[in-house]
């Protein structure tokens, strides 16, 4: 979310880290919660280049879809990691850079289907 200093803390690397691992089939999507103003969101993607997409869920709805011992809708940023077969690989709760991701993501994405 753009009121989030963590998310925007981890922006950038995330952003980075998708466009250098879409070779691999790596694909990010964000979720933006608790933005009440599409225009906010829109502007936060903009400013940080993000060109993946990114899901408005200002009620946290998406959020409250994801099992909560993986996905705590209270912990933001959080980031999950899903392997090839739809299931959830890896999970991180707060802000992560593209140092801690990467080598998660590459292991991942190396593993078969």
């Amino acid at each position: 979310g753009s009121w989030c200093g963590p998310c925007r803390a981890e922006v950038d690397d995330l952003a980075r880290l998708g466009e250098s691992t879409r070779s691999q089939g790596v694909r990010f999507l964000g979720i933006n919660t608790r933005d009440r103003d599409r225009a906010a969101a829109r502007s936060f993607v903009r400013a940080h280049g993000i060109d993946f997409p990114s899901l408005h869920d200002p009620d946290g709805e998406l959020l409250l879809r994801f099992p909560p011992a993986l996905l705590n809708p209270q912990t933001i940023p959080s980031t999950l990691v899903i392997d090839r077969r739809g299931r959830i690989a890896v999970s991180i709760g707060g802000a992560v850079t593209d140092e801690e991701l990467g080598p998660l993501v590459a292991r991942v994405a190396q593993e078969a289907s």
